[in-house]
């Protein structure tokens, strides 16, 4: 009796521990993804102006791929949408530096095939204003 007991109620309770692992897997990278939003956003707003030949995209993710621990290459996959502050005197004064990541994140539960959530994307975005 116990045998098909534990038959009945393992499966759901394997789900609901694998599912929870999924979770937080999934929190933890969005504010990976977050703080290195944030500080990509603040390297783009502070360097924004400064003298000499700066490229501001590959500071940006030198400062992404400090933060993420992950190669150069990697992380520039990670850039979704960015936006640099402007030099112009005709900018306007209260633009701000925007950093938005994305990443698909495999997911380990085992689904159905007919069920298609093999990845969750994960997101994370700053702004920054530009103070150079």
């Amino acid at each position: 009796m116990a045998a098909v007991e534990l038959a009945l109620v393992l499966p759901l309770l394997l789900l609901l521990l694998f599912g929870i692992v999924e979770f937080s897997r999934a929190f933890y990278t969005q504010l990976r993804l977050q703080d290195a939003a944030r500080e990509g956003a603040r390297a783009i707003a502070l360097q924004y102006d400064d003298p000499g030949p700066i490229d501001l995209l590959d500071v940006t993710t030198q400062t992404l791929s400090d933060i993420l621990g992950l190669d150069v290459g990697v992380v520039g996959g990670l850039i979704h949408e960015i936006t640099f502050c402007s030099t112009d005197a005709a900018a306007p004064p209260d633009q701000r530096a925007t950093l938005v990541l994305r990443q698909n994140l495999p997911l380990a539960l085992p689904f159905p095939e007919d069920v298609n959530w093999d990845t969750v994307t994960v997101t994370g975005s700053a702004q920054m204003p530009c103070e150079g």
